[in-house]
């Protein structure tokens, strides 16, 4: 179709539709090459904008955001007026968050309802609901949280049922988290369980409100909360399986259910995850010489001293080791 075109305009609309077939298909180098060329062979025109934007976008997916950030800006630069400007607004706050600029970012974010009411546009892409909840989420980036939550509880408010509810609700409960404000932090991720089960942030929030209680001491709670994610099923991730075993094993303990505790971490020790085994055979440890058994305690305290010696339990584990009879 380009070689069949017979007027500039012509090759050059002949070539869009090229770029994003072949973007479409999955060939992402061959459709920059054709927006690349469409860019330069039509300049000016409104196919040439559209597709400096998407080469601007090339340069966020291969992780080169701060190259993306030049790109857009001088995109808005060359287009003060184009209709797409709040789209490029918000995009250029994601590359700013990828380079963690987040003053930037933020500012960024922050303009888009101002570029959207200057284009008199309808918000049909959602930007004013996503930069609203990316302003927050950029704030919790940043370790400002009394910002982060304000953000958040804005978000909450303006959009009830908006798009990334699930996600202000999370990063609510993390803020609170970070803060070591355990409470809110339980409050924060029962209420997106019981709102969102089927979330994609659900297994994550199930783990985080496990913690939380840990960190309350309500460890028969935790060993509950944890529960849920140490059932081996299709699509279950298997790091955070292997962490929720060892995490209901401690909590288990801390409730002195000894003989649970030590099946639920010879679980966590038959995941064969290196992130869990320190803790579990410490811990293991600690359940045998609870249950009277020392020669076993002996045995697990000594595998971690020998096997994980730079772990955070080496230390524990050796002291274990002088208190046994």
């Amino acid at each position: 179709a380009v070689d069949a075109a017979t007027t500039d305009a012509a090759r050059a609309s002949a070539r869009y539709d090229l770029a994003w077939a072949l973007y479409d298909a999955g060939q992402r180098d061959e459709a920059y090459t054709e927006f690349a060329a469409v860019a330069a062979e039509a300049a000016g025109t409104p196919l040439a904008a559209d597709a400096e934007f998407r080469l601007a976008d090339q340069l966020i997916e291969r992780g080169r955001p701060v190259d993306a950030v030049r790109a857009y800006q001088a995109w808005l630069d060359k287009y003060p007026t184009h209709p797409l400007r709040p789209r490029v607004v918000y995009n250029q706050g994601l590359a700013h968050e990828q380079a963690e600029q987040y003053d930037e970012a933020v500012a960024a974010y922050q303009t888009v309802p101002a570029a959207l009411d200057a284009a008199a546009l309808e918000d049909e892409g959602g930007l004013r609901d996503a930069a609203a909840y990316r302003t927050a989420y950029a704030e919790w980036r940043a370790g400002r949280y009394p910002e982060a939550l304000a953000g958040f509880d804005a978000y909450d408010r303006a959009w009830p049922q908006g798009t990334y509810l699930a996600d202000s609700m999370f990063y609510r409960g993390q803020v609170y988290s970070r803060q070591g404000d355990w409470p809110q932090a339980e409050t924060a991720f029962r209420a997106l369980l019981q709102r969102y089960p089927r979330s994609n942030l659900a297994n994550s929030g199930q783990f985080n409100l496990g913690v939380a209680l840990q960190n309350q001491a309500k460890y028969q709670a935790a060993a509950e909360a944890y529960e849920p994610l140490t059932v081996a099923r299709a699509g279950t991730d298997a790091a955070l399986r292997a962490l929720a075993l060892l995490q209901r094993g401690q909590c288990l303990f801390m409730a002195a259910r000894y003989e649970q505790a030590t099946t639920v971490l010879d679980a966590a020790l038959a995941t064969n995850d290196a992130a869990v085994m320190p803790g579990a055979r410490y811990y293991l440890g600690r359940t045998w010489q609870q249950r009277n058994d020392a020669d076993r305690a002996r045995g697990y305290y000594q595998q971690v001293v020998d096997e994980h010696p730079g772990s955070e339990y080496a230390d524990r584990a050796a002291a274990a080791l002088g208190e046994l009879p």
